[in-house]
């Protein structure tokens, strides 16, 4: 039975591993190692889990665009140049349309 679900008083010290023999240290060791795969495995699997189920159901939700969506946009401002003739910074206004 795991540790933390014993009782308090019931609870055995951890094996500090330095005083250990050999074989229990190897032992330790190899539960230690044996954890960060099957963490690793479950995160993995989570991963895609979650992307299969983004692909299918959540992404093709939001991303659906109105077929008679027709917008046009127009943008103005001013643009500030360098005129390589006289040296120069020379202003024009803009004026920009684009249609969607």
């Amino acid at each position: 039975m795991r540790s933390w679900l014993l009782p308090l008083s019931e609870k055995k010290l951890v094996p500090n591993l330095e005083n250990a023999p050999l074989e229990e240290r190897g032992v330790m060791l190899r539960r230690r190692r044996r954890r960060i795969p099957v963490v690793l495995a479950v995160v993995g699997a989570v991963s895609v889990v979650f992307g299969a189920i983004w692909m299918t159901v959540i992404f093709p939700e939001i991303s659906k665009v109105p077929s008679d969506l027709a917008t046009s946009t127009t943008q103005a401002g001013t643009v500030t140049v360098l005129d390589s003739e006289t040296m120069q910074p020379v202003t024009y206004n803009v004026i920009g349309t684009r249609a969607y």
